[in-house]
């Protein structure tokens, strides 16, 4: 399994490949094709490509924007970022080896971005929050979660969304 963080990418491909890749994984709006690219078009220039990927096969892919500060699902530019993503997390490809794509998309970016001087991560699933722990673990940086709170509302995550 093998990471990279890319900031330049074809953008159809990426469509084709994040289609593919979302009818394998668990269906969630925000992620869901027409959401990525009606987000991709508006987002404009400075979006990077997170992919990670066994034998040229894709099994988890996000997006993250900004310079100094990366946003991840965002572009770093608050105007746009008003309407924001929630349920963050890397679409991820189902099946077993979840965490272990999680964790290497995110040594991938911290790889990819050593002039990044921090990472954010907003409205994240669980599951994407402990991941985030243990990389900042095991490269010895910080990280804070400055608010966690419960969510009263119909949840995206779940249902046929396709």
């Amino acid at each position: 399994m093998r990471g990279a963080l890319a900031a330049e990418f074809d953008r159809a491909r990426l469509l084709e490949e994040w289609s593919a890749l979302y009818a394998r994984a668990a269906p969630n709006f925000f992620q869901s094709p027409a959401f990525v690219a009606a987000w991709l078009a508006a987002a404009g220039e400075g979006v990077r490509l997170l992919r990670i990927e066994e034998d040229g096969e894709p099994l988890a892919m996000g997006f993250v924007g900004g310079a100094r500060s990366l946003w991840f699902g965002e572009t770093g530019r608050p105007k746009f970022d008003r309407l924001y993503v929630e349920y963050q997390d890397f679409l991820i490809a189902a099946g077993e080896g979840d965490a272990a794509r999680r964790d290497a998309a995110l040594d991938a970016l911290i790889d990819g971005a050593p002039e990044a001087s921090e990472f954010v991560f907003r409205n994240t699933r669980p599951a994407l929050t402990a991941a985030c722990a243990r990389a900042a673990a095991r490269r010895g940086l910080d990280m804070r979660v400055l608010l966690i709170q419960p969510t009263f509302a119909v949840d995206l995550a779940e249902g046929d969304l396709a």
